[in-house]
């Protein structure tokens, strides 16, 4: 799971704190878990960072949306008739 964790901070920039904050739980309480190897422990923990890792996803698409409109913009003023 530790590696897991690792990955997870690097491709979504989330850690243990905010893991915490979205579960309501307290940083140690939450370092705890992710040191429990049971199979209730380990489910909760992949769902709560499943959760997270769609929120990144979703948050990268309104990115990628905006950036399409801002292309869709410039290609409108460049084809743009100047009196």
């Amino acid at each position: 799971m530790r590696v897991l964790l690792k990955k997870f901070k690097a491709l979504t920039g989330y850690n243990q704190n905010d893991v915490a904050r979205k579960m309501q739980l307290s940083r140690q309480a939450i370092s705890l878990i992710f040191r429990n190897h049971s199979f209730m422990y380990r489910s909760s923990n992949a769902y709560i960072m499943q959760l997270m890792i769609d929120e990144k996803i979703q948050e990268h698409y309104n990115r990628i949306e905006v950036l399409e409109n801002l292309k869709t913009e410039l290609q409108d003023k460049v084809l743009e008739v100047t009196p």
